[in-house]
């Protein structure tokens, strides 16, 4: 008896392991402009846009910013396990450079 339960409860454990996400992608309003990402197939296009204060910019892995004054700050939000990030400008004035 005790030769099948030994068995039979790594099993149990085993199958206990699997993975799985339960993270959500937070939703993005299709008429903001600056909420869609360019294909893949167009990486080689550059094009900057000056942030506007208190406008919320969805930013990706190469993406850069670019202070255009002394006392700009941005506030970042980021979920884990996610390539894209929320970047909105509080104070001054900054250039997004999208790759």
């Amino acid at each position: 008896m005790k030769s099948f339960i030994v068995p039979l409860f790594m099993v149990y454990l085993l199958t206990g392991c699997g993975g799985g996400s339960s993270d959500t992608i937070a939703n993005y309003d299709s008429s903001d402009s600056n909420a869609s990402r360019p294909s893949p197939s167009n990486n080689t296009n550059i094009s900057d846009n000056d942030m506007k204060p208190n406008h919320p910019y969805t930013v990706y892995p190469g993406d850069k910013i670019e202070k255009t004054s002394d006392d700009a700050e941005v506030t970042i939000t980021h979920i884990d396990g996610h390539k894209e990030s929320t970047v909105t400008l509080i104070a001054g004035s900054a250039t997004l450079i999208r790759k």
